[in-house]
């Protein structure tokens, strides 16, 4: 079970144990501790990813929990690495590519919390052949090109 508040996600594992993720949502313009970088790369992806720390994170994560959580003495800590998709709209990227395929990116740092939704348009489209949400124009979330975007 995960339970989701403006601090944190609670979670229990099957064990019983009690996790709390901490995330730190990151918009260029807006990242007052710079704790994001652009990555423009394959390789630059690859770096991020398998790096073994980020001690200027890890800090500012350690000072936001205690400020938080005052008197709470964690048993472990954990730090990990995610990349955020951004679109030049805005808005994650749902569309058909091809028959029967369709392509769900570009979450923009939003696309966690409806994932499922998300997963389910994708599904009962393929399955109908056709966009299947008729509250949502799919024109705002169709796939473009960057030759599209150029032109």
């Amino acid at each position: 079970a995960v339970v989701s508040t403006q601090s944190g996600h609670y979670g229990r594992d099957p064990n019983g144990k009690t996790y709390l993720k901490i995330g730190h949502v990151v918009y260029p313009k807006l990242d007052e501790n710079k704790l994001g970088k652009v990555l423009t790369t394959l390789e630059e992806v690859q770096e991020w990813y398998c790096q073994k720390d980020y001690p200027k994170a890890r800090k500012y994560f350690k000072t936001h929990f205690e400020s938080l959580y005052p008197g709470v003495n964690p048993l472990s800590e954990e730090l990990d690495f995610c990349v955020m998709a951004m679109t030049t709209s805005g808005k994650q990227l749902i569309g058909f590519v091809e028959e029967n395929l369709m392509v769900a990116g570009g979450g923009n740092g939003k696309s966690a919390k409806f994932g499922l939704e998300i997963g389910s348009i994708c599904a009962d489209s393929i399955v109908k052949g056709e966009w299947v949400c008729d509250h949502l124009d799919p024109d705002d979330f169709r796939v473009r090109y960057s030759k599209e975007l150029s032109a």
